[in-house]
């Protein structure tokens, strides 16, 4: 027989702590410390997610915007708001205005432009 323990529930059987007790004690207390453990988990990866949905429509915009201008030959990457501007263009105002399109999209954080000029 266990000594009693008051910490413990005890049984209407001859006085003795239940192991049911005891046993659904420690479930309880694996729970509480294993489901707040998954719901951070699950939720860092609906962020990184969202994040990712963000940058993809972040580049289509700014691609959208750059097109709009007629500067085709100019590629956008982006990576948590960040725009990466690359390729090749005529004169440094096609190249300043690919960079002004790219600003001028909501969620975008900074433009790094790695536009080169190259006369045709």
């Amino acid at each position: 027989m266990e000594p009693f323990n008051s910490a413990l529930p005890r049984c209407c059987y001859h006085g003795t702590v239940s192991r049911l007790h005891s046993r659904s004690a420690r479930l309880a207390t694996a729970a509480a410390i294993f489901f707040p453990v998954v719901i951070a988990i699950l939720t860092s990866c609906a962020a990184s997610r969202s994040s990712s949905f963000d940058d993809a429509r972040i580049a289509e915009d700014v691609k959208g915007a750059v097109s709009a201008d007629h500067l085709d030959a100019v590629s956008v990457y982006v990576t948590n708001g960040r725009v990466t501007l690359v390729g090749i263009v005529a004169t440094q105002e096609d190249k300043l205005r690919a960079q002004r399109d790219a600003e001028r999209v909501d969620g975008v954080t900074s433009v790094a432009n790695e536009v080169e000029v190259r006369k045709p």
